[in-house]
């Protein structure tokens, strides 16, 4: 065999051979396997990812309990509460008002989430309470308020939707974002943990390192940055929901 038949016979057997490394059919079964383990996969998530050395576990932990809460929230609202039930809360009021134009009502809203970062979740996140930070107990507390909030179609820009599952559809353009922001920075920031109580009724508060060395990572950082940005897009779409529906 010539040197160029060789090489010809060894190129067509590796191309043979990339075709069935990237054939369709174990694409597909490698897809369907995933899909399969996926419930295993959020159940261990959820789990041991809270507090998990990955910040990107312990997001996908946080947002998976926030999520789930949510929805067990949604459901009692739906099921027991009246309509609107919650609508002349502190739930549903706006610490900055709604007036003005889209932009300013952009940067309104994204002040008063910037607020309720600092204080129960960057603030919060420097006390751990067993194994959770108090923002874990915040965010979940949260979540289920959210759920009760679009579960009775109490945000006063939901008013227009004549049912409560439609109540959803603003909820999915901007509410979910702003749970996986909150996610996103309370799991960038969980290391920030400055004192510790084994219990919320038992023990003592102890410190468990020294202000100085409270630090984030690059991971960290970076974490906490998507989380801003993705705040920021959440706090837009609000806005033009509540310029558009109440006339700011």
């Amino acid at each position: 065999m010539t040197p160029d038949k060789k090489v010809a016979k060894e190129a067509a057997k590796e191309k043979n051979t990339n075709k069935e490394k990237f054939s369709l059919g174990k694409l597909l079964k490698s897809f369907w396997r995933g899909l399969c383990n996926l419930p295993k996969t959020i159940y261990q998530s959820a789990k041991t990812g809270l507090w998990d050395e990955d910040v990107y576990k312990r997001w996908f932990g946080t947002l998976i309990w926030g999520l789930l809460f949510f929805i067990v929230a949604w459901v009692v609202g739906y099921i027991f509460l009246k309509p609107q039930a919650l609508s002349n809360t502190l739930l549903s009021m706006k610490l900055f008002g709604h007036q003005g134009s889209t932009a300013l009502v952009t940067l309104k809203n994204f002040a008063q989430q910037l607020i309720t970062i600092l204080i129960f979740i960057v603030f919060f996140n420097h006390f751990r309470i067993g194994k959770l930070n108090a923002s874990h107990y915040f965010f979940f507390i949260y979540s289920i308020l959210v759920g009760l909030m679009v579960g009775t179609n109490s945000y006063s820009f939901y008013f227009h939707f004549s049912s409560k599952w439609q109540a959803l559809l603003p909820f999915g353009v901007y509410g979910v974002w702003e749970l996986i922001a909150y996610a996103l920075i309370l799991a960038a920031t969980t290391k920030l943990a400055w004192f510790e109580i084994p219990g919320l009724f038992k023990g003592e508060w102890t410190r468990v390192r020294a202000f100085r060395d409270i630090k984030l990572s690059r991971d960290d950082i970076e974490v906490l940055i998507y989380g801003l940005l993705i705040l920021l897009v959440s706090s837009f779409g609000e806005a033009r929901q509540l310029v558009g529906r109440l006339g700011g």
